[in-house]
């Protein structure tokens, strides 16, 4: 009967980890409730390790071997768009005014050029933060810090970050001590990003009064993404 109330535990979580519930948005506590975790104690070690098998590794997926421009480009000219313009420019070309024909292939160059080149830079954007994402990290488990692999972190884990250190896992910023953050990997930014700690709950608002909401990109400033690095400060965050 445990592990079953265990099993629908950790089901509802799944849920909730992958649902529309945007944890930047809501305050600490709102958040700790959801993923069943006590922010200043971190998980315990038995659900940590339940919890690993049921939602498997913290790794990105892996895009090597997709990167390649000349996989992007057909997967680009297999789109069913394009394919319709072919047809139309091949049936232009038979029975139709030849330059009417030479428009629309060069439509269709210039539309596939762009859509490809657009998603080999996105390709590779991931697979660079697929290396930059950190191997080991700190994490608050029994009210203990302790460092474990990068892939052993789970849904509802605190981990401490200082500067210098990638941050493992998508998390909301706990606690915050002047705490800034490279976001370049995601989205070109040269120069680092503020962040703050998410609302206690007190004063009904899910971000701290001080907070930027948004950076330049959109990032919600109580929002850390994997693989970005701390610059500045340090924190305490829930995965």
């Amino acid at each position: 009967m445990e592990e079953r109330r265990h099993l629908e535990h950790l089901s509802d979580l799944q849920g909730r980890v992958h649902g529309e519930w945007r944890p930047w948005a809501r305050t600490l506590s709102e958040v700790a409730d959801s993923l069943g975790v006590d922010p200043s104690r971190g998980l315990d070690r038995l659900d940590a390790r339940n919890r690993r098998q049921h939602f498997g590794p913290n790794v990105p997926v892996d895009l090597s071997g997709r990167v390649g421009l000349w996989s992007v480009l057909g997967a680009e000219l297999g789109e069913p768009m394009v394919l319709l313009l072919v047809a139309v420019g091949v049936l232009y070309s038979l029975w139709g005014d030849p330059w009417d024909a030479v428009t629309i292939f060069v439509a269709i160059g210039g539309v596939v050029c762009v859509g490809a080149a657009t998603e080999w830079r996105a390709k590779r954007a991931l697979a660079a933060l697929r290396s930059s994402v950190a191997s080991n990290t700190t994490v608050l488990r029994d009210g203990c810090e302790g460092v474990v692999a990068a892939d052993a972190v789970v849904p509802g884990d605190v981990v401490v970050l200082r500067h210098g250190q990638a941050v493992p896992a998508d998390a909301v910023v706990a606690l915050s001590h002047g705490l800034a953050v490279d976001e370049g990997a995601l989205t070109g930014e040269s120069l680092s990003v503020r962040k703050a700690a998410l609302g206690s709950g007190g004063g009904g608002g899910g971000v701290a009064d001080d907070a930027p909401l948004l950076s330049l990109a959109g990032i919600p400033a109580t929002l850390l993404c994997a693989g970005t690095t701390v610059t500045a400060g340090r924190a305490v965050a829930v995965v």
